[in-house]
């Protein structure tokens, strides 16, 4: 049985928005790691929170730090964006979204 027209307009919309979304919240955590230099002995924070993983000596595992300063694993953040767009840590707005581009 095939999926009504609307049904398939809204999966398309769910669709077209994921998408933008995943291109945002990559373009932004690349400028937010490529501007920010970290060093694991200087830096409080040990662990992901997300994952609770730790975050240094993992090699492939890659680190970002969102503008609050708090750093993540970038797979557990981007996940993590998805689905709130705050830090979890300090709960401040982690991706602006520019809506001329």
């Amino acid at each position: 049985m095939e999926a009504s027209p609307k049904k398939s307009a809204e999966n398309m919309a769910t669709k077209i928005v994921a998408e933008l979304l995943e291109k945002s919240i990559d373009k932004n955590l690349r400028t937010s790691a490529s501007s920010m230099e970290i060093n694991a002995v200087d830096y409080e924070q040990e662990v992901c929170v997300v994952c609770l993983d730790g975050l240094f000596g993992e090699i492939e595992k890659v680190n970002v730090t969102l503008g609050c300063g708090h750093v993540f694993h970038v797979e557990c953040i981007t996940n993590w964006l998805f689905r709130k767009n705050e830090c979890p840590i300090c709960k401040s707005k982690a991706l602006v979204f520019d809506s001329r581009n």
